[in-house]
């Protein structure tokens, strides 16, 4: 039977996953507030400003992504069996 181990004590590694996660968290957070602001404001009187925040609700999904791809990658290269 396998023994998944990500993480031997090390507070180094820990600290750049924490920093990573709480990255995607706030970027979560962003999202939502951007959500909830267009769902509580939905009749946008000037379309220019719609397509405004729905360019930043864009940029922010795929910051979010990005960032998680990106932890998802570095995390795989630090599993290990024991």
């Amino acid at each position: 039977m396998y023994h998944f181990t990500l993480f031997s004590d090390c507070p180094a590694c820990y600290n750049l996953v924490q920093d990573a996660v709480d990255e995607i968290r706030q970027g979560l957070i962003d999202l939502g507030d951007t959500l909830k602001n267009i769902n509580e404001n939905p009749n946008v009187a000037d379309d220019e400003q719609f397509t405004n925040q729905l360019d930043a609700l864009n940029k922010n999904i795929m910051e979010v992504h990005d960032k998680a791809t990106e932890l998802q990658s570095e995390l795989g290269n630090l599993v290990f069996f024991s």
